[in-house]
């Protein structure tokens, strides 16, 4: 019987990884893939813009192959799910709250300490997701 491939699948936090675990188990065939769920939210990480994204999501990917002996024909496919964290909602519906100690999000709008660096966080995020979208593949790997 053949090696079974790897499914990278790259998630934000433990909340993706419990909602979508289960089902991606359930979508591949486990005979011939293994599924491996890993946190990281590189769109938001300070140093990452649309210039480099490609490459230090590459340099997560080739870490995690790194440390397991993996190599790229080890891998069928890398899934990469992002949270919007309101990355496209207007500039003037981020509101200064001196109060909050975390960012709150309403229907009307974003609430925060510091609207200036979510302002900031939400283009950083939308230029590498934009950048993101148009990558087909990554480390020699299909996304």
């Amino acid at each position: 019987m053949a090696r079974r491939k790897i499914v990278l699948v790259i998630v934000e936090g433990p909340s993706d990884d419990v909602a979508l675990g289960m089902a991606l188990n359930q979508v591949f065939d486990q005979d011939k893939v293994y599924v491996h769920i890993m946190h990281e939210d590189i769109t938001t990480k300070r140093g990452v813009q649309a210039g480099n994204i490609i490459s230090k999501l590459g340099d997560v990917i080739k870490d995690y192959a790194k440390s397991r002996h993996y190599k790229a024909s080890d891998f069928k496919q890398i899934i990469h799910v992002v949270d919007m964290d309101g990355a496209y909602v207007p500039n003037d519906v981020i509101a200064e709250d001196a109060s909050l100690m975390d960012v709150l999000y309403k229907e009307d709008g974003i609430y925060t300490r510091d609207a200036q660096s979510i302002i900031k966080r939400n283009e950083q995020k939308r230029e590498n997701l934009f950048r993101l979208r148009t990558q087909g593949v990554i480390c020699f790997v299909p996304v």
